[in-house]
This record gives structure tokens, sequence and C-alpha cells, in this order.
């Protein structure tokens, strides 16, 4: 989807890319704890429903190499997704929850551990293929062309 017209901006604490009048990709820029309060600021800004909110997101109850788009249904546990929650007062946004769950049944170290590590060599095209098919995906369903 990338696309040299696509104007970047920085704007309550988030990289914000927009590439059509009503589309808005952000990353926030505050940990991932604390990422419900750009949310939050840029949905009031901007004046987005929560149901057109769409949030891209790890998880470790998904393998990696998978993934699953749901609406207010999120991992058992993720601090970004509930600090999203807890700002928004509603949990009632679609989430493409991308699995990064690769480790061993031996030996297995704590999540919070897992997901600071980066990904090896063999994981990062798995990753970038599964992020080329959710953003596909979330094109079709929004309904623009994703090229």
């Amino acid at each position: 989807m990338a696309n040299e017209n696509w104007l970047t901006v920085k704007k309550f604490n988030s990289l914000i890319v927009n590439s059509q009048p009503s589309l808005i990709f952000v990353k926030p820029q505050t940990f991932m704890n604390a990422s419900g309060i750009p949310v939050k600021n840029l949905a009031a800004f901007y004046k987005i429903k929560i149901s057109d909110i769409w949030v891209l997101h790890d998880d470790l109850d998904i393998k990696l190499g998978d993934y699953k788009i749901q609406k207010g249904v999120g991992p058992k546990l993720h601090y970004g997704i509930s600090s999203i929650e807890q700002n928004l007062g509603a949990s009632d946004f679609w989430r493409a929850r991308i699995g990064v769950d690769n480790r061993e049944e031996v030996n297995r170290i704590p999540g919070e551990e897992y997901v600071l590590q980066n990904f090896s060599e063999e994981e990062s095209p798995l990753l970038s293929k599964v992020i080329d098919q959710v953003v596909s995906e979330l094109a079709l369903q929004i309904g623009i062309d994703d090229k």
C-alpha cells in the first residue's frame, strides 16, 4: 500500500499517515501500555466512531504466521489493547490480531520476555507476509484499492 503521495505527520504523540481522505494510519509513539491515550485523542480530533477503528497488534495467543480479524474480541491479556479499551470506554473496535508465538513447548519462556525479543531471520519474512495479507484483507473490507 505504499504511495509516494502519502503525508506523514506527528500529532497527539503518534506518527500519522493520511493516504486517503477517509483513511488514517496511526502508530502511537507512547509505550504500548499507554497507547490508548493517543488513540482516544485522535478519535476525538478526527471524529472517528469506535466501530471504525482498526487496531493491528501482536498476539501471543496465535501462532506466528496466523492472524485473526475480529471485532470486540482480543487476546486474553494485552496491555496495549487494555489501554485502548479503557481510554475509549468501549471494546467494540476492530482488531487484526497478528500471531507472534513461535516459542518451543519445552523450556517455554514467559510472554513478557518473549515479546521483547527480535524476530529471527527465519521468522521475519513470515511476519512480513502475514502483515501484507492483513493489510490486503483490511483494504478489501473497508473498500479501498491496496495497490
